[in-house]
């Protein structure tokens, strides 16, 4: 029993990108392979249905539809009873209104993260710097040399 079990999560693991891909980005091959993937268990196949009605929500095209089928959503997640969404159900509900903004809106902070890092790398770099008060202008040095690199300014 242990082998076939072995065998499976291999295949799984294998085809992740098939699973985890859109559906309607999949191709017929994809979708043959989805399908053998998918009969191998009714917990799988209920958690890809999750997932697919996720991917229909983000392209909601107003807030109000987005919120709506969000509760509708997270009905279904508590309908199917999967152990493993149970820490996702109760994430969306404590974040629901940020998440219906970041679905609405499309901005992402990717890009004050990205600075954040770099400034962080940048204080491991000098640590015990001398004078403390050369490190901001350090930051605002890497900041015009990364904007000179991607040839914008501010």
């Amino acid at each position: 029993m242990q082998h076939q079990w072995d065998h499976r999560c291999l295949y799984f693991k294998r085809n992740k990108k098939i699973v985890t891909k859109p559906g309607c980005n999949l191709t017929d091959d994809e979708l043959v392979y989805l399908q053998e993937i998918l009969a191998q268990s009714d917990e799988l196949r209920k958690a890809y249905a999750l997932k697919e009605c996720f991917y229909k929500i983000l392209r909601m095209p107003t807030k109000q539809t987005a919120r709506y089928f969000l509760r509708f959503w997270l009905d279904l997640m508590q309908d199917s009873r999967l152990a493993k969404f149970k820490s996702l159900m109760h994430s969306f509900t404590d974040w629901f209104d940020g998440i219906i903004n970041a679905i609405h809106f499309h901005y992402f902070n990717g890009f004050m993260e990205g600075h954040n890092n770099k400034i962080k790398v940048l204080k491991r770099v000098c640590f015990g710097i001398r004078n403390f008060s050369r490190f901001p202008n350090r930051i605002l040095f890497m900041d015009a040399a990364t904007q000179r690199k991607r040839g914008t300014s501010h």
